[in-house]
């Protein structure tokens, strides 16, 4: 049945929604490298965002920026605008760039615990060796090298004052401090800058005034626009069409929203890269998902859809605060203790004593912390000195085991935030870090690190995750949805679950890969034609 196009519809060869951190790398290198199957011509891409194009103004000056850009970008902490408690979980980024304009830029490759754990939880056949150009690309484009490049002096590689102070307690409880590495964790780590000034601001979901942390705007400007791909902004995507073929169902094109106006777009091949949390709403909103969720609007079932929500907890399961009577900060590293770990799984790391991050050094922070004088002469001097006399203890909890979670209809995050699972390797850590405090040389003056009765799983994944078969998983191998002709996706959610590694490169390096198959599979002589 052909495609009934309306007189103000436009046409493409692949249509891709998301221009995030995925989007844009599958996007651009499809427009750079595929062809129509039947004639070999160059291919129409459009790429559809719900948010805007902020990149105004003059071309990407790493190190520099562009003074529209300086000046749109605020960079207001989240704690002055929005309640304490996110009020929500998905959606954090609309914008063409998505989280790669907010992410922190410290840049960790997936570890070959990642690739086991992906392979074991859904039989996908991703594995270091078929990954290996995939992470060479995402290594070159991101810029990755050692942050140590960034300096014109080495920085010492021995122990802080705060790192002996906790590794000095830890010895005298018995624990096992700073072990040598498992290989099996090792894999390319560094930063993903170019020219940086250093600012302070990466790694707390700011933007960057100045084009040097790298995001998917690398790609658009470098790659996909050169090679002819359209860039749709201010787009909200409302639905995939899903049109049924007798048993069969396919999908033709989308239906969306821009500047209050509804329109369609067509195209044989759709690639839908709206992340964890948007997938599988735009997916719901087009009547595909678990029956239990969409009842009778459902034109495709598969319960996996928007299941499977996995992450990681890292530096957030809590944070013991210490305040010292003396100076202790010192050029050097930290400390770290291996808690818990079950083969690749549910591994517990607590490390320590950090000082407070530079996004908590706002004065209206200082001033109010939990060991914080009150007010008076006293509280003047603590703010003078808590930076200097500040230590904090934190938890990771990486590649959990869990009931996991899903995505409800309005991109709301459904788990137990108090599943015991998780909470109990948090309560161990707890009292590891709770131990380590009373054991450190000199004592604090105040120390403040309730026992956490909740979490908050972070760095999502999973929710259109890749496998074998619909029974398990969305997607297949190739990023080809089970259910639906001519639908893929790729983004964090089609990886299969919680990484070791956060989920930014992960996601940069599944999409690297993840292109190589749909042109090899889609978009070069002998694939099957373009029709609609």
């Amino acid at each position: 049945m052909a495609v009934q196009l309306r007189p103000d519809d436009e046409t493409f060869d692949v249509i891709v929604v998301g221009a995030g951190t995925a989007g844009t790398v599958v996007a651009s290198r499809i427009a750079e490298n595929g062809i129509n199957p039947s004639s070999g011509d160059r291919l129409k891409v459009g790429l559809f965002e719900g948010g805007p194009y902020y990149l105004k103004g003059g071309p990407l000056r790493p190190g520099v920026g562009d003074p529209v850009r300086r000046q749109m970008i605020t960079n207001i902490r989240a704690d002055e605008t929005v309640p304490a408690k996110w009020p929500y979980d998905g959606f954090n980024v609309k914008a063409v760039g998505g989280c790669s304009l907010h992410w922190g830029s410290y840049a960790r490759l997936p570890i070959p615990k990642d690739f086991a754990n992906w392979q074991r939880e859904t039989g996908v056949d991703w594995s270091e060796e078929t990954f290996q150009e995939a992470v060479d690309e995402a290594v070159k484009m991101y810029h990755v090298h050692s942050m140590d490049e960034h300096y014109a002096t080495p920085r010492p590689s021995t122990l802080s004052r705060p790192g002996e102070m906790f590794a000095d307690a830890a010895k005298s409880l018995g624990l096992p401090v700073n072990q040598p590495p498992d290989p099996r964790d090792q894999g390319i780590s560094g930063i993903a800058r170019i020219n940086c000034i250093l600012c302070g601001y990466c790694g707390s979901g700011h933007y960057c005034k100045y084009d040097s942390k790298v995001t998917g705007l690398l790609y658009l400007k470098l790659i996909g626009e050169e090679n002819g791909l359209q860039v749709i902004p201010d787009a909200e995507v409302d639905r995939v069409i899903i049109e049924k073929k007798g048993a069969s169902s396919i999908a033709t094109g989308i239906a969306y929203t821009q500047y209050g106006v509804g329109k369609e777009a067509h195209a044989p091949r759709v690639i839908v890269c709206c992340g964890t949390t948007g997938s599988p709403v735009l997916l719901y909103r087009s009547g595909y998902g678990p029956k239990d969720l969409l009842g009778q609007r459902a034109i495709v079932e598969n319960d996996n859809l928007g299941r499977h929500l996995d992450g990681d907890i890292r530096g957030g399961a809590f944070r013991m605060v210490g305040l010292f009577p003396e100076d202790i900060r010192s050029p050097g590293t930290g400390s770290s203790v291996l808690v818990h770990e079950e083969g690749d799984r549910n591994k517990v790391i607590v490390s320590g004593l950090g000082g407070i991050g530079y996004p908590e050094q706002y004065p209206n922070l200082l001033a109010l912390s939990s060991v914080a004088e009150e007010f008076g002469w006293e509280h003047k001097a603590y703010m003078r000195n808590v930076l200097k006399r500040a230590g904090t203890i934190v938890a990771d909890v990486k590649a959990p085991i869990w009931n996991k979670g899903r995505v409800g209809l309005a991109g709301e995050h459904i788990y137990r935030r108090d599943d015991p699972a998780v909470l109990t390797l948090i309560h161990k850590a707890w009292s590891v870090a709770r131990d380590i405090f009373s054991k450190v040389n000199p004592q604090p003056v105040k120390l403040d690190g309730p026992r956490p009765d909740w979490f908050t799983i972070g760095h999502e994944v999973g929710t259109c995750r890749a496998g074998l078969t619909k029974e398990n998983s969305v997607v297949t191998s190739d990023f080809q949805c089970h259910d639906i002709e001519n639908l893929l996706m790729c983004s964090a959610a089609v990886i299969p679950n919680g990484n070791h590694t956060f989920s930014h490169m992960p996601t940069v390096t599944v999409a690297c890969y993840a292109w190589r198959r749909i042109v090899a599979n889609h978009f070069t002589r002998g694939a099957a034609p373009l029709v609609l």
